[in-house]
């Protein structure tokens, strides 16, 4: 979300900015807003009114009177924006009703977490021409119990843990670990392996790596 939110429209600009700087000077003291701050926008305010002025007038638009209401708007924008950024949304002084009041949408300042995965992926491995194999993922539908492709919700990736030939203890003895954000996932394998079985575990992870619980032990045979 931007957090100055500076309508485009040269109209409802003017209204923002005439609303704003009038509730943020009635209420200067009280937000602790420091007075030069304010006081710098002042000049910048006055060339875009001035500009406007005659540029908003039909019979008034010449190139020279647009350009010159186009540079007094940039400017008085980019000041804009500095001072929402650290007088505004920066300032535990305002509450979201006075930031509202300003004519901004108050900053969301929480974020929702994303939670670990709880739920196994169900995964497919398949022989593909050459010495290649496949591994293809689902998720399995919450509501109606169908098999599914691509990552649950608040997924970001799966990890693909496997050995050939040696039948694994536990994901964590797996020679070979592969993790993607999209599948199929194809793993190249040296022609002397085919006929050889590929022992594998599958978890989902999120974005920060925390990862759900792995499925039970399987295999494939090349």
């Amino acid at each position: 979300m931007k957090k100055d939110n500076l309508p485009a429209p040269d109209a409802v600009f003017d209204a923002f900015q005439g609303n704003f700087i009038t509730v943020v000077t009635t209420n200067a003291l009280a937000w602790n807003i420091v007075a030069a701050a304010l006081a710098a926008l002042v000049p910048l305010q006055a060339a875009w009114a001035a500009a406007y002025a005659v540029a908003k007038v039909k019979a008034n638009r010449s190139i020279a009177n647009i350009g010159a209401k186009n540079t007094a708007r940039a400017s008085y924008k980019a000041a804009l924006r500095l001072f929402i950024k650290s007088n505004i949304y920066a300032n535990t002084s305002l509450t979201d009703g006075d930031i509202i009041a300003c004519g901004l949408r108050p900053y969301d300042r929480t974020r929702t977490p994303i939670p670990q995965p709880t739920v196994q992926p169900i995964v497919n491995l398949q022989k593909a021409p050459g010495n290649f194999f496949v591994v293809r993922f689902f998720r399995l539908d919450d509501e109606t119990g169908a098999i599914r492709r691509g990552k649950p919700d608040k997924v970001a990736k799966i990890e693909f843990a496997y050995s050939l030939n040696m039948q694994p203890g536990s994901p964590e003895m797996c020679a070979n670990k592969s993790v993607a954000t999209r599948g199929p996932i194809r793993v190249e394998l040296p022609l002397m392996y085919n006929g050889q079985t590929v022992w594998f575990y599958a978890r989902w992870k999120n974005i920060y790596d925390a990862a759900g619980p792995w499925t039970d032990l399987d295999s494939f045979v090349l």
